[in-house]
């Protein structure tokens, strides 16, 4: 008698063993894998936003620090260099950065970084245009002029740009209402743009 109720069970087990999955739940199981593929790349690119606007501004920031140095020695910042690399040569950053100047994440494409100086009153300024919509809080906000030269467009005389294009002009506000324009190349218009240099520059 117990020999025919375990043969029992084990024909049962048997039985659900062959039968499988039906169409509706492999379907089922399949839409809730894409779901959570959908939401992991999401979630990634996002990251990867954030990733480099932090790196904009980090870079920025030890550019900065440099320039600080630089002007403990010389007493005004470096002078307007011909080109982005020049910048970290020897004659401007290069012995306080110790490994060139840094370049965009996304230089020229998605991104470039900026540099003014006015040989006048010896400010200066950093700017970017972050890919997030943020409010950057204790940066530099207002509209500043380039070497172009635009009226309304006022505080700094002379910039020059990571991509090695002349800068138009650069306007510091953030929440999507700052630019960066470039001649013959892409500008960054509605961006967050992150500013920081010497003093603010109304």
């Amino acid at each position: 008698m117990k020999n025919k109720k375990t043969m029992s069970i084990n024909r049962h087990r048997i039985t659900r063993q062959q039968h499988g999955f039906t169409v509706i739940e492999l379907l089922v199981v399949i839409a809730i894998i894409g779901l959570l593929s959908t939401l992991a790349v999401v979630s990634l690119s996002g990251a990867r936003v954030k990733a480099r606007d932090a790196k904009r501004m980090a870079d920025l920031s030890t550019i900065r620090k440099a320039i600080e140095v630089y002007i403990q020695y010389n007493e005004v910042p470096p002078a307007l260099p011909a080109t982005w690399a020049e910048l970290g040569d020897d004659d401007h950053l290069g012995p306080f950065l110790g490994s060139g100047v840094p370049l965009d994440p996304d230089n020229g494409t998605d991104g470039v970084f900026v540099y003014c100086v006015n040989p006048v009153n010896n400010n200066y300024l950093l700017a970017t245009a972050l890919s997030e919509n943020i409010d950057i809080p204790e940066d530099i906000d207002g509209a500043v002029a380039s070497v172009v030269g635009v009226d309304h467009y006022t505080a700094m005389t002379e910039c020059c740009s990571s991509n090695d294009k002349t800068v138009i002009f650069v306007d510091c506000n953030d929440s999507n209402n700052g630019d960066i324009a470039i001649a013959n190349s892409p500008s960054f218009y509605y961006r967050s743009v992150f500013c920081i240099g010497k003093k603010k520059y109304q």
